[in-house]
């Protein structure tokens, strides 16, 4: 089956589309449209500025914040070499020492013993030139002599070969740390100093970067061993870089990276190494939360003018709403009332407006006032008129009637050969006020029904031939039609001239006359003929000349027919309009 579709007709996304725009230019003419473009041009400039404001301020604080995190790290690494300078002081004075009371073991023992006590972070010390041990002495100088093994002592002496002033090392996790610094060169061989500090003294240097945020840190050697460590409560203990860390991959001063850690989080990391000593200060921070005192600032400092102008731009659309559309509908639905015709309304309610708006009802019903007084005036004006035409048409129709009479009353005194003369323009005159009889008796003096029309004409042209009723038939197709004034005049006048000749006709030979009225798409057809259907006599020149002229009249055009009797006319214009009830 073929489903035909009217071309003009569109899709019904076509049609949601076109009424989408129509809304939407209907939305942009409106007054509350055209408040918000305003608002917006107004206040969509200042957001911006603040936005870009709040941003690069938001920037400026995320700097700072980096550049704090930076410092508090550089700060641990300072601590931590201020401990280192105290290991490579207490050398300088343990060899001056023992410049002073010379190299037995004994008289090294008495240098250090002073030395010790001025630095209290130092539990002991040993001196080794070489592979040989000179001296210790300390509370726990067994211990920093086992762990200061050979390999150790290598490594010290390595890095402190490569310029350090001071080095460190832890030999076991969780246990003293050692410090080594040189003293001076005998017999071409290094001696070194090696202090034990407990690794409590780099967990307080951690703790002491009074950082708000959770973070770890740590302490490595140059030769990256874990000195020390310290974690906040929430901080795991995966949190160093997946890809692990040496000291050796930063240079000298601070480093900021991003890394993902051993446990699979985000963290930023700040690394700061000392050039002195070599020690590395390390310091993660998760990501997530690294920021999060500058975000809420951001969202501090915007919210507060974005709830701001939406509050205004709320109030103000709201305000607009209830001050100004609210009357403007009500006004907007009076007029529609007051152009019904229903001149009686006022805005009453528009007393409790705004005074601009009160004014504006005040004004509206002045004008309702004078219009409806003026309306009153026409209406009595028109009503004067209309009964002073209705007079007028009474009076006409009544002299029509008084000359009708007068010529009939002449016609009967007339002799019998002459009364045809009489009778012409008694036809004619009684057509005419045939028309404005029953325009008058309708009670509309400019209309009339065409089926009485017909009928009256007829008979009173009937009566003035003197033949019987039942030879003439009148058939009206079209009983809902009326014809104004002057048409009905001339469809009189175009029976009073041509009906007389086919009345004649059936009175002289018994014949029936036919005429009938059918409505059409084009028009009235109005057609008269012999029930018979045989020829008519022609018309006198005068009555086919008057004939012809109403036809013109009428604005009507002759038929042609097949009917050798019939005369037919089709009333083109202006189309009947419906007899009122």
């Amino acid at each position: 089956m073929t489903i035909l579709r009217n071309a003009g007709t569109g899709s019904p996304n076509e049609d949601r589309k076109v009424q989408a725009i129509e809304g939407v230019n209907s939305l942009s003419r409106s007054l509350r449209g055209r408040l918000v473009a305003a608002l917006a041009l107004v206040l969509l400039p200042a957001a911006l500025i603040a936005l870009g404001w709040t941003v690069a301020q938001n920037r400026q604080l995320r700097q700072e914040r980096i550049d704090a995190a930076t410092q508090a790290n550089a700060y641990v690494a300072a601590q931590i070499d201020e401990v280192l300078r105290e290991a490579q002081l207490a050398a300088a004075e343990l060899e001056s020492q023992l410049a002073k009371t010379g190299a037995a073991a004994d008289s090294c023992s008495a240098a250090a013993a002073p030395v010790l006590g001025s630095y209290p972070e130092l539990t002991a010390v040993a001196v080794f030139t070489g592979d040989t041990l000179r001296c210790a002495y300390g509370f726990d100088r067994d211990a920093l002599v086992a762990r200061a093994s050979t390999t150790t002592r290598e490594r010290l002496s390595t890095q402190l070969a490569q310029g350090l002033t001071a080095v460190l090392d832890s030999p076991v996790s969780g246990g003293p740390v050692l410090l080594a610094s040189a003293i001076t060169a005998r017999s071409n061989r290094d001696t070194v100093a090696i202090f034990s500090v407990s690794h409590v003294i780099f967990e307080i240097a951690l703790r002491s970067a009074r950082v708000s945020q959770e973070h770890g840190s740590i302490v490595l050697s140059p030769s990256d061993r874990l000195v020390a460590e310290y974690r906040t409560e929430n901080i795991p203990a995966d949190w160093l870089p997946r890809g692990g860390i040496s000291a050796q991959q930063f240079g000298s001063g601070s480093h900021a990276f991003m890394d993902e850690s051993r446990g699979g989080d985000g963290y930023r990391y700040f690394a700061t190494r000392s050039s002195r000593t070599g020690v590395t200060v390390l310091t993660g921070y998760p990501s997530a939360a690294f920021f999060s005192n500058e975000q809420r600032q951001l969202w501090g400092a915007i919210m507060p003018p974005v709830i701001m102008l939406l509050g205004a731009t709320i109030g103000i659309v709201f305000a607009v709403d209830r001050l100004v559309l609210r009357w403007l509908h009500y006004l907007k639905r009076l007029t529609r009332v007051y152009g019904s015709g229903r001149f009686s309304v006022r805005a009453v309610r528009l007393v409790h407006a705004p005074s601009e708006l009160a004014e504006l009802g005040e004004a509206f019903d002045n004008m309702a006032e004078n219009i409806a007084q003026h309306a009153e005036a026409l209406e009595t004006v028109a009503e004067e008129k209309s009964q002073l035409l209705r007079e007028l048409h009474h009076r006409v129709k009544n002299n029509f009637q008084v000359i009708v009479s007068l010529l009939s009353l002449h016609k009967q005194a007339l002799p019998a050969e002459r009364r045809d003369d009489i009778r012409f323009i008694e036809d004619h005159v009684q057509a005419m006020a045939v028309a404005y009889r029953v325009c008058y008796a309708l009670g509309d003096i400019t209309d009339a029904p065409l089926t009485e029309l017909l009928e009256d004409v007829v008979d009173g042209l009937r009566r003035s031939a003197a033949l019987p009723a039942e030879q003439v038939r009148i058939e009206v197709a079209a009983r809902d039609v009326t014809v104004d004034l002057d048409r009905a005049i001339g469809i009189g006048l175009y029976l009073a001239a041509l009906l007389p000749a086919y009345l004649d006709e059936a009175q002289r030979a018994r014949r029936a006359v036919e005429l009938t009225a059918v409505r059409r798409e084009s028009g009235l057809v109005l057609s008269c003929r012999f029930a018979d259907d045989e020829a008519v006599g022609s018309l006198n020149p005068l009555r086919e000349r008057l004939t012809r002229a109403y036809v013109r009249q009428l604005a009507a055009r002759p038929l042609d027919t097949t009917c050798a009797s019939e005369r037919s006319i089709e009333l083109a214009m202006p189309a009947p309009g419906p007899a009122p009830a």
